[in-house]
């Protein structure tokens, strides 16, 4: 991976910390990012560090915690999903577009001629227009 392209994934890393901050999601606030790569081989972030312990520490050390851990992270997940998504700081390019254009550039990056037809046919039964996905209501109350 080149060092641009590392660069490119701290930027996008550091404006999706801070957009979630933003909007008061529990995650680290990003405090600061490196671009230059002369200090520790690469790009980037410096995050503030979240007191307390994580949640698998938690559920190691008091496994009798799992299904309210389970819970947690259900509730976690369903305001992930309540967020606005229109001014998310990332691409605009569908996820399937993308990642079938990364299959592209890796074959021909690494000379796997031989995964050609399979990514032709990938390409060529991918599904009309934008794919979305099912959002599950597991009764989680905000």
């Amino acid at each position: 991976m080149s060092s641009r392209d590392r660069l490119d994934i701290a930027k996008r890393e550091y404006d999706i910390q801070r957009h979630m901050t933003e909007r008061g999601f529990p995650v680290a606030r990003p405090l600061l990012i490196e671009e230059s790569s002369k200090l520790l081989g690469g790009p980037f972030l410096v995050m503030e560090k979240v007191a307390g312990p994580t949640l698998y520490e938690r559920l190691v050390h008091c496994p009798w915690l799992t299904w309210f851990g389970a819970r947690d992270m259900a509730v976690l997940h369903y305001k992930l999903h309540s967020l606005p998504v229109a001014d998310f700081p990332g691409s605009r390019t569908p996820l399937l577009k993308r990642r079938l254009g990364e299959i592209a550039e890796a074959i021909e990056l690494y000379k796997l001629h031989g995964l050609s037809a399979a990514h032709a046919w990938l390409v060529s039964n991918r599904p009309a227009g934008s794919i979305g996905y099912t959002e599950v209501n597991f009764g989680v109350v905000k």
